[in-house]
């Protein structure tokens, strides 16, 4: 009898391999790297909605072409997409790994690195070492991919460079930072989304990169989030109390998948220009985050996509403008990527500082459309 792949029903080779050759379908074990379903019934949904080619894991694998990392630095048996469509809503959140809790990076997609099999056999990396996460830009990442090790402020890289505490983070912590949670280390801190646009789909995407690691117990310490975070909860499992891992010991942390998310404002059909946007903006001061009022429309304002539609976004309406009309936001892709707001020039009295920023998108026909909430440090 041939051996059939229970996602996708292809037959697979005779022998021990890891994952299906056609889906990437992963046969291995929770503890052995890697996050197939955890109960029976996932195998049927599995075979029933799980798409042989999945649009997004084929973007996210457009984008990682893009950054031009060599394919060497690859393992491709160990991709595996976390989208809605390839890990179902009604599968688990976590699994267990190392005797630990493994949260799925759910709305991600990974790709596999090539590790070192002597180290992980050596040291029982699959079967003892937790999953952890950690964001950065992606030309650290691939610095810490090409180099097998991560680097400690104070470190030189082999160009000479010395590794610096990156700005607006905590000065004298000279540690490596990873987190037991996707929510923690792809925040915006530590995982500035990069501009992407698709010569697939020739849209324009918002990509981030996190480096999937497992390390070591026992070699680092457990501290609560340093974004201000405050009572907003990061992540719905992991408590914010103890989120953020931090070590000194290099060789406790190894990568071995790259994790892409991207995303973009896709519009298909007219939107009503009615809209606005009630923002809410607080300063911390003496542990107090306190109201911002409205000045030369910044703080705490009301903005209308009519009324400051040629500032806002001047090309989007420079065929439709109306002064009788406000017109409707025709179907297409956008980025707001070159707006720039001069806060210091205009407000130079609350410019430096830690901020809290709620944003309420509303429209007079349609309500409350949806909110935004940013934890912003300005310098």
């Amino acid at each position: 009898m041939p051996r059939r792949c229970d996602a996708c029903g292809a037959t697979t080779p005779p022998f021990n391999i890891q994952c299906c050759p056609s889906c990437g379908h992963e046969f291995r074990k929770p503890e052995n790297n890697s996050t197939p379903p955890n109960n029976k019934t996932h195998a049927k949904d599995s075979h029933s909605k799980q798409p042989r080619a999945c649009p997004y894991k084929n973007l996210c694998a457009e984008y990682l072409r893009s950054l031009e990392w060599d394919r060497s630095l690859f393992d491709r048996r160990f991709n595996h997409c976390y989208c809605s469509d390839c890990y179902l809503e009604s599968w688990s959140d976590t699994v267990e790994a190392a005797g630990s809790v493994y949260v799925i990076p759910r709305g991600w997609c990974r790709f596999g690195l090539q590790v070192d099999k002597v180290r992980t056999e050596v040291d029982h990396i699959w079967r003892n070492w937790i999953v952890t996460y950690h964001g950065t830009t992606p030309e650290a990442a691939q610095s810490i991919v090409v180099h097998r090790q991560f680097l400690i402020p104070g470190d030189k890289r082999l160009d000479g460079e010395k590794i610096a505490i990156r700005p607006g983070h905590i000065e004298g912590q000279n540690h490596i930072y990873t987190s037991p949670t996707i929510a923690y280390s792809a925040h915006p801190c530590y995982c500035r989304p990069q501009l992407f646009r698709s010569r697939t789909t020739n849209k324009v995407y918002k990509a981030r990169i996190v480096l999937q690691c497992r390390q070591q117990p026992g070699s680092f310490k457990i501290q609560p989030e340093t974004i201000r975070a405050g009572h907003q909860r990061i992540c719905p499992i992991i408590p914010n109390d103890e989120v953020e891992i931090y070590t000194t010991v290099r060789a406790s942390v190894l990568p071995y998948g790259n994790i892409v998310v991207s995303t973009s404002v896709n519009m298909t059909k007219p939107f009503p220009a009615d809209v606005y946007a009630n923002v809410v903006m607080k300063k911390h001061i003496a542990g107090h985050y306190i109201r911002i009022p409205c000045e030369h429309d910044v703080g705490s304002c009301t903005y209308s996509v009519c009324t400051n539609k040629t500032q806002i976004y001047p090309d989007l309406f420079e065929n439709n403008y109306d002064s009788k009309k406000c017109p409707s936001i025709p179907p297409a892709t956008y980025s707001v990527s070159n707006l720039v707001l001069d806060v210091k020039k205009s407000i130079p009295s609350i410019a430096d500082g830690q901020f809290r920023i709620n944003v309420d998108f509303l429209s007079n026909a349609a309500g409350h459309l949806g909110c935004l909430y940013l934890d912003v440090n300005l310098k």
